[in-house]
């Protein structure tokens, strides 16, 4: 293992994504007018280059005062981050209306997220660990953010808030192994723990319970999960496949060097605990998800079944185990980006004001105490940025109060023009496109009155798909192919993970929680075919708006989708030389 002081090659992948990030936020300062695409090449560029770095490693190295630790897992992690990250990236070349891509400050930021993940499994150092996932985590927020819609600053917060509360988690417990131990490594506070019976004493238990949460929340992890479906759904689909794969496998590399540490010191009761989580974590997510209405929502809570089924390899703690679990990820990333891209190809336009605007075409109307005439019939107007903005708007009540309701054209409308007064109610287009009720707007009310919560409420429910392969073959295809992917369905991608994870706890004498993971993934099966169901089994739904926003789709993109479902379906021929690899990469680390 090269090692010096300094060694500044241990962090020769942080310096060049750190380094170009500055590099295009000066450029974007003295050059407004530059296209974003620009910038997406740019980034694009310096991840192939950071690649192309990461791979060359080959052998362990240490550095910058002993504190990063640049190892055959550290390795493995930076290379699925940075292509993922890439693919991520590709799919803002064809981003037509997606705003935040339009600035220079969206590429800056998200270089700087892969900054910290690096230095956070490129190091054994707790406070290392925790100033990456803060690095990493802070700018995160900011890009979901960006997204700039309601549900989208509402994820953010949501995100930042457990976020805030898992580092809290983290810190205090990097501070009790402080204390109980006087050492910050992960490896130096494992053998001091042994050498000094540690392995019951309270402050080691105190410490290990703060990771076990702070990870967890990192993770996803039931009952740590609550935030990811509502976060999901606010982000972009696109920003919301990258949260799904490449924040969790820096999350997985830490729980490794520190879970799997402590067991081998023989923490027993710590190997009992991550049991239970995993099992929680697996069978509770997918019921959850069982019963979701929307999509990219089950998506979410599919997520979290992996990630579950994920946390069995450190359970089970064999090299076998840790080989498999990467493995697994990078499988599950080509799956679940390729799922979150088709997603993001049939998102619709949402109006961004919170006034209640209307697909109809009637010009604005004003309900007050002298005046409740309406008028129906009025156009849809497109502003520069390509964001539909409508001529109509309602403003009820006579101090100007406008109500807030969601995307749902409204066709008709009534009108009384008695001197008590008029009612208007806003119908829904019809009971498929709107199957949970309707909404109703009274004169002089804040908000709009809905008969079901669920109204409204989803921008990619499974009717949306009905019939999809008659209408788009080429994308119904594709999704069904990261379906089955996703359930495990022999040959494609996933199942070879699962085949390989299934034969670590076999091996191991992980019996039971081996007949958990089969069972789990049998019932995972409903909901990725529910979906299937819906594109190949049932009749075309006559929505123009879903139909132009698939005919529309870049080149880029359609690429991008094609290409996942291509490395899916082609599993069985690239598995071998993947195994191989990963297996030497874990070798060399020691795990």
């Amino acid at each position: 293992m090269q090692n010096n002081l300094l060694n500044l090659a241990s962090i020769a992948p942080m310096a060049i994504l750190g380094g170009f990030a500055l590099l295009m936020l000066a450029v974007s300062l003295f050059a407004r007018t530059l296209s974003y695409k620009f910038y997406a090449v740019i980034t694009i560029l310096a991840l192939a280059l950071g690649f192309g770095l990461v791979f060359g490693y080959n052998s362990g190295i240490r550095g910058l005062f002993d504190v990063m630790l640049v190892d055959g897992i550290a390795t493995l992690s930076m290379l699925i981050m940075l292509a993922g990250s890439i693919f991520f990236i590709f799919l803002s070349l064809g981003a037509r209306s997606a705003h935040e891509y339009h600035t220079a400050e969206f590429f800056v930021l998200f270089l700087f997220v892969l900054v910290g993940y690096e230095f956070m499994v490129a190091s054994e150092n707790l406070m290392m660990i925790l100033v990456g996932l803060e690095t990493g985590s802070l700018a995160l927020y900011t890009l979901i953010a960006l997204h700039n819609r309601a549900r989208s600053v509402e994820a953010a917060l949501k995100y930042f808030i457990m976020g805030a509360l898992g580092s809290g988690f983290f810190a205090f417990g990097a501070a009790m192994f402080f204390l109980s131990t006087g050492s910050m490594e992960i490896s130096n506070i494992a053998q001091i723990a042994k050498s000094s019976n540690l392995q019951t004493n309270v402050l080691l238990f105190a410490a290990c319970s703060f990771m076990i949460v702070s990870i967890g929340f990192k993770l996803s992890l039931i009952p740590f999960h609550t935030w990811t479906p509502d976060v999901y759904e606010g982000a972009s689909s696109a920003m919301a496949g990258f949260l799904s794969v490449v924040p969790k496998i820096a999350g997985f590399v830490v729980a490794i060097r520190l879970f799997e540490a402590l067991q081998s010191i023989g923490v027993q009761w710590l190997n009992i605990v991550l049991y239970a989580v995993a099992v929680a974590t697996m069978s509770l997510a997918n019921l959850m998800a069982l019963v979701q209405r929307d999509v990219k929502r089950m998506l979410a809570f599919s997520s979290v079944s992996h990630a579950g089924f994920v946390l069995c390899a450190i359970v089970i703690g064999s090299t076998q185990a840790n080989a498999a679990l990467f493995t697994y990820w990078i499988l599950y990333a080509v799956a679940n980006l390729g799922a979150f891209a088709f997603i993001w190809c049939v998102r619709q336009r949402r109006a961004r004001s919170l006034n209640l605007k209307f697909k109809t075409q009637s010009p604005a109307l004003n309900l007050n105490a002298n005046d409740e005439s309406f008028i129906s019939n009025a156009k849809p107007a497109f502003s520069q940025n390509h964001e539909p903005s409508f001529a109509g708007e309602l403003n009820l009540g006579a101090s100007g109060q406008n109500s807030a309701c969601d995307e749902w054209s409204v066709k008709a409308s009534e009108q009384n023009s008695k001197a008590s007064g008029s009612n208007l109610k806003a119908i829904e287009p019809d009971a498929e496109a709107t199957p949970f009720g309707t909404e109703t707007c009274e004169p002089g009310a804040k908000i709009c009155e809905q008969s079901s919560k669920f109204a409204a409420r989803f921008e990619h429910p499974f009717e949306k798909f009905d019939g999809l392969i008659r209408t788009h073959p080429l994308f119904a295809l594709c999704a069904a192919i990261f379906m089955l992917s996703l359930a495990g369905i022999p040959p494609f991608s996933v199942f070879w993970g699962k085949m390989y994870l299934l034969s670590a706890a076999v091996n191991s004498g992980y019996f039971a929680l081996a007949v958990i993971m089969a069972v789990n993934s049998a019932l995972a099966l409903y909901y990725y075919l529910r979906l299937i169901v819906r594109m190949f089994l049932h009749e075309p739904r006559k929505d123009a708006e879903l139909d132009g926003s698939l005919s529309a789709v870049s080149v880029q993109i359609k690429f991008a989708v094609v290409l996942a479902s291509v490395a899916c379906v082609l599993a069985p021929f690239l598995v071998k030389f993947l195994t191989g690899a990963v297996n030497n990469f874990v070798f060399l680390s020691g795990y």
